[in-house]
């Protein structure tokens, strides 16, 4: 940088010095300082739960800075009073971003760390183990490493705006959107899955989330460290480096894209509308086919299916209205609408008609397993407790052509669920069922899958049958 770049940055810090001297007073009395009374008033007992309490209450401060400090770092680029002003400054596009971009993210984080360092050097005094203090500093710097990756994605889709309003509903969308796919996501995997526990995809929709959303790389890091139940001590569990890697890169990806847009966004284009693809056009596509995912219109009788669409278009029109400033109808509009209707509810359609793919249909492989447990329960009401006697266990090395033939029947079991999940809506039920039938596989205590059927009369007559050739 060169002087002028160097004193610009400096002014910066100068323009918001009181600003930050009550950001770092707040910091102060938040961690240290409560540390402090604490060792002074109990001897330090629960200055762990505190530390970590206060760690929590900062990784949500800097979810919130990382959302909202981009819209007022670069508001000068979206309003026509400042952007002349600020693009005559004697310094290039590239120094002007990188001080911009950087100011903040010292701003916010420095003050945290001094006052941790304090906090930090209390804790050590008093637990006399460099241990503690050193992995929490790391973990703390993890989350600062988040926190810019953040700060770097929502800066990205800032600076694709052209108006102040934009960033605001952009960066609010960005922020919510993944949560709102997870549970379409969630919602349309609960509906096309046989819910037995047969079929595991419950880890798809946290997949989904983790992967659409950086913010939950806070989480992560929220949950890394824990304090042991009734004792003033740590816990630390294992950090998801893959996933940390994935948002390092998108955050990468997001300074690079945001330093582009940049150098080569026009003055002329502030308080205009914000048209850009990422922007409204992509962001109100993948909300109306989350909803289209949890609407599903197969297995419907044809007025909920017509209030259904209706609904989603009157959605799809009033957030086209928003981006266009305008609740003007147009063939593009409809077009968009028909489309991803089509295109959604035909998937929906080969999901259910193709039993989730075939998956509906798999069978846990019982040769992982050292041991499966089948638990029976009866209906009185329906006469069934006597059907099957007590709870059998198999062991699976010790298996033979009996055991074989009761798991190959498990398989005829799950094909009958499936076929049933598909005729029925999405609901998993048996007709004048009165035995629920719960399989255990266990590894040991800490490696159990559960799964579990609805059996009618003849289902569990003929399981009884098998059964019993196992106990001869």
């Amino acid at each position: 940088m060169n002087k002028v770049t160097t004193n610009y940055f400096k002014n910066l810090f100068l323009r918001k010095k009181k600003l930050l001297i009550l950001y770092f007073f707040v910091c102060f009395m938040a961690y240290p300082f409560v540390m402090f009374t604490n060792l002074l008033t109990t001897n330090g007992v629960g200055d762990v739960q505190i530390t970590v309490f206060i760690f929590n209450v900062c990784l949500f401060v800097l979810g919130i800075f990382a959302i909202v400090l981009p819209i007022f770092t670069f508001k000068f680029s979206l309003t026509k009073r400042h952007v002349d002003t600020y693009y005559a400054i004697p310094i290039n596009r590239d120094h002007l971003f990188k001080t911009h971009f950087i100011a903040p993210i010292l701003g916010v984080c420095v003050p945290i760390l001094i006052n941790y360092l304090i906090g930090g050097l209390l804790l050590l005094v008093n637990h006399h183990s460099s241990d503690v203090y050193f992995n929490l500093l790391l973990i703390l710097l993890m989350a600062f490493a988040v926190f810019v990756i953040i700060y770097s994605i929502n800066t990205f889709f800032v600076l694709k705006c052209n108006n102040v309003l934009d960033a605001c509903i952009i960066s609010a969308a960005v922020t919510i959107l993944p949560i709102f796919v997870f549970l379409a996501v969630n919602i349309f995997l609960s509906t096309q899955t046989v819910n037995n526990g047969m079929v595991s995809v419950s880890n798809i929709p946290d997949l989904v989330l983790k992967l659409l959303s950086p913010m939950n790389g806070l989480v992560g890091v929220s949950s890394i460290v824990r304090v042991l139940p009734f004792e003033n001590k740590f816990l630390y569990s294992e950090v998801d480096w893959i996933m940390m890697g994935y948002y390092l890169v998108l955050g990468c990806g997001a300074v690079a894209g945001a330093y582009f847009i940049f150098k080569n966004k026009k003055g002329e284009s502030a308080e205009q509308l914000t048209t850009d693809f990422v922007t409204y056009p992509l962001l109100s596509n993948i909300a109306l086919a989350s909803l289209i995912l949890c609407f599903n219109l197969m297995g419907n009788d044809l007025t909920v299916n017509i209030l259904i669409v209706v609904s989603l278009f009157v959605i799809f029109f009033i957030v086209k209205g928003i981006a266009r400033r305008s609740m003007r109808l147009t063939p593009m509009m409809v077009a968009e609408f028909v489309i991803l209707m089509v295109l959604f509810n035909g998937f929906n359609f080969i999901s259910r008609n193709t039993e989730f793919f075939g998956i509906n249909r798999q069978v846990i492989d019982y040769s992982k397993y050292r041991a499966v447990t089948f638990e029976f329960y009866g209906d009185e009401a329906n006469g069934c407790t006597e059907i099957l006697d007590k709870d059998v266990q198999v062991l699976v090395k010790n298996m033979d052509e009996n055991d074989k033939e009761l798991f190959d029947y498990i398989e005829v079991l799950q094909n009958k669920a499936s076929l049933n999940h598909k005729m029925n809506n999405g609901y998993y039920y048996v007709n004048d069922s009165c035995v629920t039938l719960d399989i255990v596989y266990s590894n040991g205590s800490n490696d159990n899958r559960m799964v579990y059927f609805y059996l009618d009369k003849e289902d569990a007559a003929s399981l009884n049958t098998l059964i019993n050739q196992i106990k001869e």
